[in-house]
């Protein structure tokens, strides 16, 4: 019955009479009939509760044991699974991050459509989780690949893919996600893109109509071009630009973070992680950094503007409030995709944490990247005090000419010590190696 839950008791009770009269004019017996009948009135009390929670139970347990002693290949599966769906697969993304598992670059010539595990602690990303790819063209790709053998070049590569119909957008897709990397900077080979495209075209089109040149094989079956073009050299520094294509196509910054560059500075400026801000009290001044990813604009009742940013680090994302006044201080530094530093202040409303923003400021890689000459130590939260204890003194029993600061990181943040002594830079491996 549709009807069968104890929400819906009354009409269970009334359906009774005729489900009982029903079964008996089929000829069953009533005592039979009234038995089954109190059968599924208990199921109407927890039956279906209990089956639904009997089941996810099952398939929690099965997949917590697959995630425990199997995290490589659960990992690849659930990537795999979710390999149509970008928002959760970025979620997948984080947590491998979380289990030290490292997702290696797509590739042309090293991945499959989907992700698949590679070596002992690695993922291969798949080229059909490159946003704007798609299995079908991923799959002919390597399908080519297995039928003809690894792609020699960028020349090679598109002058094999054109009959499979990759278009110059997908192309440029590829490029600007790092499946090419392997031939060179992907700023040079994206400007290749166009020019070879209508090339090899264009010669596709001369084969198929049997027309060669000159010094070309009369074979129509040709599956490789060895030409090689020069990749043109880009001298403009575009580290961010190409950070912000692997956020763009596959979710996450592949290569490094761009706050990675800034992360000395952050450490004396005692800037928080996002994901550590649960813990500050009430009113308490706090300064985080991260790339504004989304502004929305506000106008109050009275007319006065406001925003609300999106702001993301290496551990999450916030949103900050920014009233009227503030706004009007520091609205010229509202701009989406840039890395800032932001004091705010902690405020709870109904139990839920907001952060009241008082002031904006650029970070600017000339004047926030501290050139340290030294030893750099990054030493994470697991090390006790006793282990820090240890650092110094063997740091102590080995002076030489070499400086050395100490990053930590816990819960509170990020912290930057430069230590007084110095240390023998010949026996420094060997002291720290225990730390990092």
């Amino acid at each position: 019955m549709k009807n069968m839950s104890k929400k819906y008791m009354d009409k269970v009770e009334a359906e009774k009479p005729h489900f009982i009269q029903s079964a008996v004019n089929k000829g069953y017996d009533q005592k039979n009939v009234e038995k089954v009948w109190d059968k599924l009135l208990k199921f109407a009390n927890y039956g279906f509760n209990k089956a639904h929670s009997t089941s996810y139970a099952y398939v929690s347990y099965w997949t917590a044991y697959l995630k425990t002693y199997y995290p490589l290949e659960f990992m690849s599966a659930l990537l795999e699974s979710d390999i149509d769906n970008f928002d959760r697969l970025v979620v997948d993304l984080e947590e491998c991050k979380r289990l030290g598992i490292e997702i290696l670059s797509p590739s042309i010539n090293s991945s499959n459509p989907r992700f698949k595990v590679e070596n002992e602690h690695q993922i291969r990303f798949g080229l059909a989780g490159i946003k704007n790819v798609g299995e079908e063209i991923a799959t002919k790709i390597v399908g080519e690949r297995e039928k003809n053998g690894k792609y020699l070049n960028v020349d090679d590569f598109i002058y094999r893919t054109i009959p499979i119909k990759i278009n110059k957008r997908v192309l440029e897709y590829l490029v600007k996600a790092g499946t090419l990397d392997e031939f060179g900077d992907r700023h040079g080979i994206l400007e290749m893109v166009e020019p070879l495209f209508e090339k090899y075209k264009k010669q596709r089109e001369s084969e198929k109509l049997g027309q060669f040149g000159l010094f070309q094989s009369d074979k129509k079956d040709r599956t490789h071009i060895e030409i090689k073009s020069p990749i043109p050299v880009i001298k403009e520094n575009k580290k961010f630009e190409k950070l912000q294509w692997e956020k763009e196509l596959l979710g996450f910054y592949m290569t490094n973070h761009p706050l990675d560059e800034f992360e000395e500075f952050l450490a004396e400026k005692n800037v928080l992680p996002i994901n550590t801000l649960q813990n500050r009290v009430e009113n308490e001044i706090i300064l985080i950094a991260g790339f504004i990813n989304h502004i929305k604009h506000i106008r109050t009742k009275k007319g006065d503007s406001m925003c609300v940013i999106t702001l993301e680090d290496k551990t999450g994302i916030s949103e900050i409030v920014f009233f009227p006044q503030s706004y009007e201080k520091n609205k010229k530094e509202f701009l989406e995709d840039r890395p800032v530093i932001i004091a705010g202040r902690i405020n709870y409303r109904d139990e839920q944490l907001n952060i009241i923003g008082e002031k904006v400021k650029a970070l600017n890689p000339e004047k926030h990247i501290n050139k340290f000459e030294g030893i750099v130590l990054k030493i994470k939260a697991i090390h006790s005090e006793e282990d820090i204890i240890e650092l110094k003194s063997e740091i102590k029993n080995n002076p030489g000419d070499e400086r050395v600061k100490v990053i930590s990181y816990n819960e509170t943040g990020i912290t930057s010590v430069i230590l007084k002594q110095r240390v023998d830079s010949e026996k420094i491996s060997a002291i720290i190696s225990k730390f990092i």
